[in-house]
């Protein structure tokens, strides 16, 4: 079977839809017509404000990534490693789901003998170097630090890893 991008699938999806529905009446009465409108503004949502990748689309520059570091080397490293923040069990945990969670867990939790203390720009500059040790690319944009926008940027490697 051949694979669609998820736009033009849920238009092929709504089109096809549309068609069946159209045929399924009675013989002698006329097939009403699908519009086209609706099957557009369906599928143009759908491409917007699905999930980016981290694996397909740099979601951090390497600036951001790199006063990660130096904040992870201030407030982190005295009690993990960058071990902790990359690898099998590392992706495995974290894997699917969105960064936001990952922000949410460190700037909730973190650092564990004063949590809560880092603000959201910091929190953001850490998960960009965490995104940094785990291997995907950095671009020209800068991981945003609204928990909203977060949620909409997914923790997933490549399948090559």
């Amino acid at each position: 079977m051949e694979s669609f991008p998820r736009p033009v699938a849920l238009a092929l999806t709504l089109f096809t839809i549309a068609g069946c529905a159209s045929s399924a009446g009675p013989a002698d009465s006329p097939a009403p017509q699908p519009e086209a409108a609706p099957v557009e503004e369906a599928a143009a949502p759908v491409e917007e404000a699905g999930p980016r990748f981290a694996s397909e689309t740099p979601v951090y520059s390497e600036a951001q990534a790199t006063r990660g570091r130096d904040l992870y080397d201030v407030e982190c490293a005295t009690c993990h490693g960058p071990r902790e923040f990359s690898g099998t069990s590392f992706l495995r945990r974290w894997s699917g789901g969105p960064v936001g969670s990952l922000f949410g867990y460190i700037n909730g939790s973190m650092p564990q003998m004063s949590p809560g203390i880092l603000t959201y720009e910091e929190t953001a500059d850490i998960v960009a170097y965490v995104l940094s040790l785990n291997g995907f690319p950095a671009g020209n944009v800068e991981l945003p630090s609204e928990p909203s926008a977060l949620a909409e940027i997914r923790y997933q490697p490549s399948t090559g890893r």
